[in-house]
């Protein structure tokens, strides 16, 4: 999501539905198994489908309405850098427990 979020930002997130998202806002959602959750904007909001895209990418997201989990309604910088290390120490000591 650079240039709005860069690595080590923490997002802090409230719970939605696609319904109550609106054209412009910065969401999250489920991703795949490589990025389990993914923070995009939404470029376009009718109805129940939501069609994402990050900031640095050039087209929208391929696989069309996406499932939002929440609505990014704050960005806290540097924050979250401590938190990924921890969490991936965790990971490397406990096989990803």
């Amino acid at each position: 999501m650079s240039p709005t979020y860069h690595f080590g930002d923490y997002a802090i997130i409230q719970e939605a539905g696609n319904d109550q998202v609106e054209t412009g806002d910065v969401v999250l959602m489920k991703g795949n198994k490589e990025f389990p959750l993914v923070l995009h904007r939404a470029v376009s909001a009718e109805k129940a489908c939501v069609i994402t895209q990050g900031d640095a990418n050039h087209t929208p997201d391929p696989e069309g309405c996406q499932e939002i989990i929440g609505i990014s309604r704050a960005r806290i910088p540097i924050i979250g850098i401590p938190l990924y290390f921890i969490n991936r120490g965790f990971q490397q000591m406990f096989g990803g427990l």
